[in-house]
């Protein structure tokens, strides 16, 4: 997909930023999270331990990206949507500069966002982090990986 995105010719580099970083978050969350939780389902075969900063990791990365997938087709039909309604100044303010900059921004949002992970897990066995006993973070999770894009729709 990043191949056929760089190869083609677009009017917009904007609309490609954003395309790309899409892209490119959908396939970490398949190849570094969801592949290999497959293959521990599945076959039993684990490549990390259970308390190894791979597997934090890999958890922290799942939250990220899940987080960043829908604020990132949130933005871009918002942004369809600004040029739709005033193609001239849209075409002028969002350049492929200011798309890098939403693209990263959205992308710190969630890797800070998501931190609560790496340091409330108690251990990384279970495949699901337990929010029962920290209710605050349950609302940034649910704040950060479905209102803020819903959100940005509505605005």
């Amino acid at each position: 997909m990043l191949l056929l995105l760089n190869n083609l010719t677009f009017h917009n580099h904007a609309f490609v930023v954003f395309l790309q970083s899409l892209a490119m978050s959908d396939l970490l969350q398949v190849y570094l999270v969801l592949l290999l939780s497959w293959l521990v389902v599945c076959f039993d075969v684990k490549v990390y331990d259970d308390n190894s900063l791979v597997c934090y990791a890999l958890k922290w990365m799942y939250f990220k990206t899940s987080t960043t997938s829908p604020c990132y087709l949130a933005v871009m039909a918002a942004y369809r949507a600004a040029l739709i309604v005033c193609p001239l100044r849209m075409k002028a303010n969002c350049t492929s500069h200011t798309a890098v900059g939403i693209v990263v921004g959205v992308a710190v949002m969630a890797m800070v966002g998501h931190a609560n992970v790496l340091f409330l897990e108690a251990d990384c066995t279970g495949s699901t982090v337990h929010w029962h006993s920290y209710s605050l973070m349950a609302y940034i999770n649910f704040a950060l990986r479905f209102a803020l894009s819903f959100l940005i729709l509505f605005v």
